[in-house]
């Protein structure tokens, strides 16, 4: 895992649909294979092996989501815009299918059930005690035709929340001011306004 923290800030100026588009799979791929480590550790399962990459993953996604989905609201360019918005659509139905992978649930089980796991404090045990929880809301207590369920409309939740940013987005309302009431505003912006 890069350390974020050195991570150099993404130039919004070179973004492109196709940047954005690639950025998006890059962080996918570099998450699937941080998972698919997780889910063939033999050995015995650690915080370090275990839990702290599925943060490592949290942390990769909500990174392009602010490089890529972000652009989803800025961008004067609506390529650039609808690619942005398809790109963060992509993150979250990913994003949901991680929490329905029973190799990566079956690792947490098996650390929960460690030594390591019962001495954990503070934010480490909040950490366990949330994905935990955050399997049991994605029903693997449940049975797999119902599980299958419980995906299914989360997904479409997803699908609904994005359609939903979407309208909000490309609402157009007008305010009715006279130019006087626009006193105070910088000329470059009241040259841009319709009149």
């Amino acid at each position: 895992m890069p350390d974020l923290a050195s991570t150099p800030p993404f130039d919004f100026t070179l973004a492109t649909p196709e940047r954005v588009r690639a950025g998006v799979e890059d962080a996918i791929a570099h998450c699937e294979a941080i998972l698919d480590a997780v889910a063939r550790i033999e050995g015995e399962r650690t915080f370090a092996n275990t839990l702290q990459p599925l943060d490592d993953v949290a942390n990769l996604l909500a990174l392009a989501s602010g490089e890529h989905g972000f652009l989803t609201y800025v961008s004067a360019d609506a390529a650039l815009r609808d690619a942005a918005l398809e790109a963060e659509q992509r993150l979250d139905t990913y994003g949901t299918a991680i929490g329905f992978r029973e190799d990566i649930a079956a690792a947490v089980r098996a650390y929960a059930a460690t030594d390591e796991a019962r001495r954990l404090e503070g934010l480490a045990a909040r950490f366990l005690a949330h994905t935990q929880r955050d399997h049991r809301r994605n029903g693997f207590d449940l049975d797999a035709e119902r599980r299958a369920r419980v995906r299914e409309r989360k997904e479409r939740l997803v699908r609904l929340g994005v359609e939903f940013r979407r309208n909000i987005d490309e609402y157009e309302d007008a305010l009715l001011l006279r130019l006087e009431e626009l006193r105070g505003l910088p000329n470059g912006y009241i040259d841009r306004l319709e009149m």
